[in-house]
């Protein structure tokens, strides 16, 4: 059948379908059950498609026979059992999971896609099925409920046996991780919709081929003889999965992009972590590749430049402290800035090769370890001294432009 849904509506889902879709396997393709999500929504993006009247017209002009509009939607509920088939492999290995206690990302992938295409090849079985008992309907240029007789009741066997059979594999999954001991309440939720959305399409996928046999047995008009409610079920449960998979494909672009809050601490630490490690390269490490473990780097290595830089810090210089008390009233501000300062004026001494002291000055920043319990507090504070960097480094720089006339003529006039 043809989408009941008005274009307008349909074909923004369906961009975001394939945007997401052509994202994910560029991104996220490396796990069976991230190449099984993928899989799934270009099923999905394809029996969109094939019920959207103006790719129905297309293909109707260029294909001939085989862009029949009629044999076009029968093909479209193939496509959904290739859905359903795939979110059958992804059922399979949370089962297998929970029997063995070997995470899905962790299975051998040799023996789930060989399952898998299994599962695949009784999808495509189902769904020529479906044509080859749609037969008469085509032919007589009606859908399957129009048309109805016993090719309708072999055709809807055949297409609801695999949803009836995914929807109780997702029950009985879901069900026992909702009475694992270490599921947390949001979990427990999560899981319960699951297995309501799950038991929803067992019972329907009981009662439509039932009432079609009624129909059929009691020579009953059908109350849908346009199959919108089929179609509308199709959209709405496509439209909800490219939401569900959309969020955390944005997170993913956003951390590959540096925009999530990771890329931006990384981003504001550098020029801190740049001035620092290239007085003390020794602290560096080799860079890492994911953005978390990068922060983590950064962060270590700016504490241990700060503490071998201690030794060089000296009390706040009188200018400093007016400049600061100029600039900014909040007092914690002020302490901050001046911390700046000092670190910078340390470095100055360090870069000048005045010799180190230990004079028991201490900075807050200096106090932190970089463990996981102080990780985050470390890292804020690093980040507030990073925002003031720029500001610091040219009140430093200006300051050494002041100093520099006024330290010529004392070298020219020295005997």
């Amino acid at each position: 059948m043809t989408s009941p849904v008005t274009g307008w509506i349909a074909w923004p889902v369906i961009i975001l379908l394939l945007v997401v879709t052509l994202t994910r396997f560029r991104l996220l393709n490396r796990t069976p059950t991230d190449q099984l999500i993928n899989q799934a929504l270009s099923f999905a993006a394809a029996g969109m498609l094939l019920r959207e009247k103006i790719v129905q017209d297309v293909f109707a002009r260029y294909l001939g026979p085989f862009g029949d509009v009629d044999l076009l939607r029968q093909i479209s509920f193939g496509f959904i059992v290739l859905i359903v088939q795939a979110i059958y492999g992804m059922a399979q290995l949370w089962a297998a999971g929970q029997r063995t206690g070997v995470a899905a990302a962790q299975v051998d992938e040799v023996p789930v896609w060989r399952r898998q295409w299994i599962y695949y090849g009784i999808g495509l079985a189902s769904g020529l099925t479906v044509l080859i008992a749609g037969s008469p309907a085509r032919n007589a240029g009606l859908l399957i409920d129009q048309y109805l007789g016993w090719p309708a009741v072999i055709a809807w066997l055949a297409f609801y046996a695999p949803i009836l059979l995914c929807g109780a594999l997702i029950v009985r999954v879901f069900s026992k991780e909702i009475c694992a001991k270490d599921t947390t309440r949001r979990e427990r939720l999560l899981y319960a919709l699951n297995v309501v959305l799950a038991g929803a399409l067992v019972i329907d996928s009981v009662v439509a081929p039932l009432t079609t046999l009624y129909e059929v047995v009691t020579d009953t008009p059908t109350r849908d003889p346009e199959m919108t409610v089929k179609a509308l079920t199709f959209f709405l449960a496509t439209t909800g999965a490219t939401a569900v998979v959309t969020v955390p494909t944005v997170a993913v672009v956003m951390n590959r992009r540096g925009w999530d809050r990771t890329g931006r601490s990384i981003r504001r630490l550098h020029l801190l972590w740049q001035d620092l490690t290239d007085v003390f390269p020794d602290v560096r490490t080799a860079r890492a590749e994911n953005p978390a473990r990068q922060l983590h780097r950064m962060i270590i290595e700016i504490h241990d430049a700060l503490l071998r830089l201690r030794r060089f810090v000296v009390p706040a210089a009188q200018d400093d402290i007016a400049y600061v008390a100029a600039t900014h009233t909040d007092e914690d501000r002020r302490k901050q800035l001046l911390a700046g300062l000092q670190i910078a004026r340390a470095l100055e001494a360090k870069l000048s090769d005045l010799a180190p002291h230990d004079g028991g000055i201490r900075l807050e920043f200096f106090d932190l370890r970089p463990s996981e319990q102080h990780l985050t507090a470390t890292s804020d504070q690093l980040i507030a001294l990073a925002d003031d960097w720029p500001t610091v480094r040219h009140y430093i720089e200006t300051c050494k432009a002041r100093a520099q006339p006024l330290a010529q003529p004392a070298e020219k006039g020295t005997p």
